[in-house]
């Protein structure tokens, strides 16, 4: 999603807000980032349905929340997502319960997960049960299963037996595109989401944070 107008052809074509490339000095705009998050994450979790994808539909909202509320505080501030975190680092605050650097770490799991979902799906080739649940067996396993405990991960793997099956998903996905044209809409999506949740993960790992998004 490059955010230059061009005409999208699948789903890209019913969101709201858009995902843009990394700047060259690689600070994400908050406001921009956040409306992304939202508006163009959440209705395609939705149409992926509400039970398979509670779980991180859930985390997602909330951390969206935490962050938007921080950035209002100060907008001026806050412009972006590296500013928040520098606050806390400053104040050290980083660690603190209910934290904006805890909440964006969480936001970008989630993120991470839809992004390799989303990603395995253009790689998949479905078997005659027309089955999804190995795509997002691998996503999860590839983003989230190390932060879950044991019982959690149980009760996802349960919840992702709701999932449409594939061609459902490919139908709804497609807004009237051929099948070609969707998976092409997809890897620019996973392209520059990837993009974005690298950043932070290099921005944190940098600032030799505590934690990080992602489990290298």
């Amino acid at each position: 999603m490059s955010g230059d107008g061009k005409a999208k052809r699948s789903f890209h074509g019913e969101l709201e807000k858009e995902f843009v490339k990394v700047p060259e000095d690689t600070r994400i705009d908050t406001l921009v980032f956040l409306e992304a998050s939202r508006t163009s994450v959440i209705p395609l979790l939705d149409t992926l349905g509400s039970t398979a994808f509670h779980f991180v539909k859930s985390d997602v909202n909330g951390n969206i929340d935490k962050l938007r509320k921080r950035y209002e505080e100060d907008p001026k501030r806050f412009q972006t997502l590296h500013d928040i975190v520098e606050d806390e680092i400053e104040r050290e605050k980083t660690d603190a319960k209910n934290s904006a650097t805890d909440a964006l770490i969480w936001l970008i799991r989630g993120l991470y997960f839809i992004c390799m979902f989303v990603k395995y799906v253009s790689e998949y080739v479905p078997g005659e049960d027309d089955s999804l649940q190995p795509c997002l067996q691998q996503a999860y396993d590839t983003a989230l299963k190390i932060h879950h405990p044991w019982v959690t991960q149980k009760l996802i793997k349960v919840s992702f037996k709701a999932a449409p099956y594939y061609s459902v998903l490919l139908e709804t996905l497609s807004n009237g595109a051929e099948k070609a044209v969707i998976m092409e809409d997809i890897k620019e999506y996973v392209t520059v989401l990837e993009e974005n949740i690298n950043a932070i993960q290099e921005f944190y790992t940098k600032k030799e944070l505590s934690d990080t998004p992602l489990k290298t």
